[in-house]
């Protein structure tokens, strides 16, 4: 910065037009950047975290391959939709398995308290059952999240202010 304080340097920068253009960070980048690092066994149903189940195709080579092993992953608790698994060094994006729809999985962008209270509730209906089917999992997780949003809105926790100018 040549001695200059970075908002000095800003200020030059913008002067100068100097700003470059970057591209917002994709989910996937985030997640290996800033995403909790665990270890997980990978098994013939792939990976799990939290009850969560994330598998793919070259996951099941690797299972296929190599057997049951220890992987690195990276898990983001904002969105538990995917994790990053470190194969060899090169790090792919794996997804939760789930009936797909057209906007995903109900996983995509799931908070991992949201799937926790998801979970509370399922377990609270039907003790004794330890597996519970995709329509049942999906209608918990809409429940919660209406929850959640009634209850932000409630209390006034809403990320973004709204007014007469943001509209405009």
């Amino acid at each position: 910065l040549g001695g200059g304080t970075p908002l000095e340097q800003w200020g030059h920068d913008h002067e100068a037009g100097n700003l470059p253009l970057c591209a917002l960070t994709d989910q996937h980048r985030k997640r290996l950047a800033f995403g909790l690092s665990l270890d997980r066994t990978l098994g013939k149903e792939g990976l799990t975290v939290l009850g969560v189940r994330y598998h793919c195709e070259d996951l099941a080579r690797l299972f296929m391959a190599r057997g049951k092993q220890v992987l690195a992953i990276r898990w983001d608790h904002t969105d538990i939709g995917a994790i990053g698994v470190d194969i060899d060094g090169t790090w792919l994006e794996v997804p939760a398995v789930f009936e797909m729809t057209d906007e995903g999985t109900p996983f995509d962008g799931l908070h991992a308290q949201e799937w926790l209270a998801a979970r509370r509730a399922l377990r609270s209906r039907s003790e004794r059952r330890k597996a519970w089917n995709e329509e049942v999992v999906l209608e918990a997780i809409k429940a919660i999240r209406g929850l959640n949003t009634a209850r932000r809105l409630e209390h006034k926790l809403i990320d973004t202010p709204w007014d007469a100018a943001k509209m405009k």
